[in-house]
C-alpha cells in the first residue's frame, strides 16, 4: 500500500480499506484509530480548491456531545502524492454504522438500548445536528442514510461533508453540494437539483429520514401506486405525492406497514407540512429546528407496552401499534402455504414487486491499483403476494381503526 502525506511532508499510510463510494476509497490509517484517510478516484485543480477550502472551515473544530463524540466527520487535512498533488484528506474515524443499517431492522444488534424511545432520541438528535449545520451556513444536499453515522449510545455523526454545499471563508465562493441520493430529494429536484440550494432542499429529505427513523426503516414513499400493477420507483412517488402519511391511499397497503398514528401528534403535524404542503410550497417545510423541538417533546409522551419492554408508542394511542403489527405478521406467516416463508417487509428499501424484478446491484467503481480487491454481494429482492398477505393487511386496518376509535 503507497503513502501519501500531510502538507507538512509528514507521511500518512494507509491500512485496511474501510468502504467505498462513488468519489473514493476510505482507509484506515496505520498507528492510529482517530483518523481514517479518503483518497479520490480521480484529481484535479478544482478538487484541490475545494478540499484545501474544506480543512479550513469553521466547523473543522466543531465538537459534539462528549469528548469522544463529534457532530461532523469534517476534513482535517489534505493528503498529497508523492508528487505534491492533492489526492484526498484526513479526516476523523468515527465508529459506529451508518444510519441506513438501523433502518434495515437491526436495532437490537447496532444500540445498546434497542427500544422505540431510543428511535425517537436518535431522530431528534439527526433534526439537531443538522439544524446546527443549517446555521453554519451548509446545505448537506446528499441526506443519505449511508451518509450519517449512529453509535452504540444513538448519537449521530454526519459524514462524506466533503460534499456539501459551503462557502469558501477566504474568497466568499460559495462550493456546490455535489452528489444526491434521489430516494431523498424533494419533488422540484428532478430530474437535477437548481443550484445553488437553500436549506429548504434538506428540509424534505430530513422528513422522509425522520418518518424511517419513527416507522422502523419503512420509506414513506416507497410502495405500488394504487391502481397499478407495478412500482415506478420512489422517485415517481415523491414527484406525484404518492406516500403513507399523509395520502396513504395513494399505495398499495402492505402486510406490516405501520399506521401513521404511530407518530406523535405533533411529529405527525410536521410531516403533513413536509409531504402534503411541502410538496409544492418549499417555505412550507419544517426547519431541522422545528423538527427537533418536536420530536423533544415527543420524548416525554410516551406510554410504554406491557407485552414488550422495547415498544414504547404515543399516550393517546389506545393499544400498541407495534403488538398489533406483530400479530398481523405472526398471522400472514402462518397462514403462507405449507413451504413458503412470508417475511416481513424489510424496511428501508425497495422490495422487487410482482412483475417487476428485482434491480441489479450496481457496479462499484474501478479501483485503483494500489486498493486491496473486494468482493461484493448482490442484494436480493423479495416476492410473494399472497391470499395471507391480504388477510394479514385486512387485520392490520381493523386494528388501526380500533386504536384511532379508542
Amino acid at each position: 500500500m503507497r503513502n501519501f502525506y500531510l502538507p507538512s511532508g509528514t507521511p500518512i499510510q494507509l491500512g485496511a480499506l474501510l468502504g467505498e463510494g462513488r468519489q473514493g476509497f476510505v482507509f484506515a490509517v496505520e498507528g492510529t484509530d482517530l483518523f481514517c484517510a479518503k483518497i479520490y478516484l480521480e484529481h484535479s485543480e478544482e478538487l484541490a480548491r475545494r478540499l484545501n477550502s474544506l480543512v479550513q472551515a469553521p466547523q473543522r473544530n466543531w465538537a459534539g456531545d462528549g469528548p469522544d463524540h463529534l457532530h461532523l466527520a469534517w476534513p482535517q487535512s489534505t493528503l498529497q502524492d508523492e508528487k505534491g498533488v492533492v489526492r484526498g484528506v484526513l479526516m476523523p474515524y468515527i465508529p459506529g454504522v451508518v444510519l441506513a443499517d438501523l433502518l434495515s431492522g437491526q436495532r437490537g444488534d447496532v444500540l445498546d438500548e434497542p427500544g422505540w424511545r431510543t428511535s425517537i432520541a436518535v431522530a431528534g438528535r439527526l433534526a439537531r445536528v443538522i439544524s446546527l449545520a443549517h446555521e453554519s451556513g451548509l446545505v448537506l444536499g446528499d441526506l443519505s442514510p449511508r451518509n450519517i453515522m449512529i453509535d452504540r449510545r444513538g448519537r449521530v455523526t454526519l459524514i462524506d461533508c466533503d460534499t456539501v454545499q459551503f462557502t469558501d471563508t477566504v474568497t466568499g465562493r460559495r462550493l456546490p453540494a455535489e452528489h444526491f441520493t434521489p430516494e431523498y430529494l424533494p419533488p422540484e429536484a428532478f430530474p437535477k437539483p437548481a443550484v445553488p440550494l437553500s436549506t429548504r432542499h434538506d428540509r424534505f429529505g430530513l422528513g422522509i429520514l425522520i418518518c424511517q427513523v419513527l416507522m422502523d426503516g419503512d420509506h414513506p414513499y416507497v410502495g405500488i401506486p394504487a391502481g397499478s400493477a407495478e412500482s415506478n420507483g420512489v422517485e415517481d412517488n415523491i414527484r406525484h405525492g404518492r406516500n403513507r402519511i399523509t395520502a396513504p391511499g395513494s399505495l398499495v397497503p402492505r402486510p406490516g406497514t405501520l399506521p401513521a398514528e404511530l407518530l406523535p401528534e405533533d411529529v405527525r403535524k410536521l410531516a403533513f407540512r413536509c409531504f402534503a404542503e411541502g410538496a409544492t410550497d418549499a417555505a412550507q417545510r419544517p426547519t431541522a429546528a422545528e423538527w427537533a423541538s418536536a420530536l423533544g417533546r415527543a420524548g416525554f409522551e410516551l406510554m410504554g407496552c406491557r407485552q414488550d419492554a422495547t415498544h414504547a408508542y404515543p399516550a393517546a394511542l389506545a393499544a400498541c401499534p407495534w403488538c398489533a403489527r406483530a400479530e398481523a405478521l405472526r398471522v400472514t406467516q402462518n397462514a403462507a402455504p405449507p413451504g413458503q416463508s412470508v417475511p416481513p417487509p424489510r424496511p428501508g428499501s425497495q422490495p422487487a414487486q410482482p412483475n417487476q424484478p428485482a434491480q441489479p446491484a450496481q457496479p462499484a467503481p474501478p479501483q485503483p491499483s494500489w486498493a486491496q480487491p473486494q468482493s461484493v454481494t448482490p442484494a436480493r429482492g423479495t416476492n410473494g403476494k399472497t391470499v395471507a398477505a391480504v388477510l394479514a393487511v385486512v387485520l392490520l386496518l381493523l386494528l388501526v381503526v380500533a386504536i384511532a376509535s379508542g
